[in-house]
């Protein structure tokens, strides 16, 4: 997530955003403001993000953060909490975590998956006050100092979208492929028609994206039809209205599922 107030060029997770993203932030920029496209002077967690997303109306799965082990007790008897999987990922800004392994007890994986309540515990336990390595990481790896419990989404299909500024249509743009879950770019030069890209018009000032248009992305960008689509439609409508509340530069959410 990229905010006007706090540029950086990499997304919650830490990630370098597509060249061709990065283009296009580089020219909605002024001169005056282009030399702090290198800066990154905010960083959301997974799980900030996630928060943030709730907050303004997006559907998310369940989830809890522990920052020590004490807070397990209360976790694991949180009925709200019930799912038939749950996912454990540790949080740090660094992609490449569930591949990652942890420095001092040789724990492999920042991700892990369990069916069984009971298991969350000790995962938590070789993850938190560890240091995971991953491909983004320096030989050091990062310390990990919290940890996401959240209820496992059984995903069908992934899908991509994003949101971002474009100099060309003056204002902006959103990008959906129906070939999410993987580095978009490389999408974009295998499969360019995967790749749906959605000038936005500003001249009504609107904070609200029309229906009409948000359908049209989840039909043609996305490839969804009947319910799918009108709730797609949705979800997209509430993150546009995220992008302009939070006067951001660009969101992207991959995959979307």
């Amino acid at each position: 997530m990229l905010l006007r107030k706090a540029l950086t060029t990499t997304n919650s997770h830490g990630v370098l955003l597509p060249s061709f993203i990065r283009s296009s932030l580089r020219d909605a920029l002024s001169p005056s403001t282009a030399y702090f496209i290198s800066k990154r002077n905010i960083n959301l967690q997974e799980y900030q993000s996630k928060q943030l997303m709730e907050k303004n109306g997006l559907q998310i799965q369940k989830f809890r953060i522990v920052s020590d082990l004490s807070q397990m007790k209360d976790v694991i008897a949180d009925e709200s909490l019930k799912a038939n999987e749950y996912v454990i990922k540790a949080q740090v800004l660094a992609g490449g975590r569930g591949k990652g392994y942890f420095k001092n007890s040789g724990f492999k994986g920042g991700v892990k998956l369990t069916k069984n309540k009971a298991e969350i515990e000790p995962i938590v336990k070789a993850m938190l006050g560890d240091y995971l390595i991953t491909a983004q990481t320096t030989k050091e790896g990062i310390l990990v100092q919290k940890v996401m419990i959240a209820e496992a989404i059984d995903i069908k299909d992934e899908l991509y979208l994003a949101i971002l500024l474009d100099r060309a249509s003056g204002g902006p743009i959103i990008v959906a492929s129906p070939e999410g879950g993987m580095d978009i770019e490389k999408v974009a030069e295998k499969n360019p028609s995967a790749v749906h890209k959605f000038p936005i018009s500003i001249s009504e000032n609107s904070k609200d994206l029309e229906r009409t248009l948000a359908l049209q992305i989840a039909g043609e960008g996305l490839g969804l039809n009947g319910k799918l689509k009108e709730d797609a439609a949705t979800e997209i409508s509430n993150l546009y209205r995220m992008f302009l509340k939070l006067d951001a530069l660009q969101m992207e959410i991959n995959p979307l599922g």
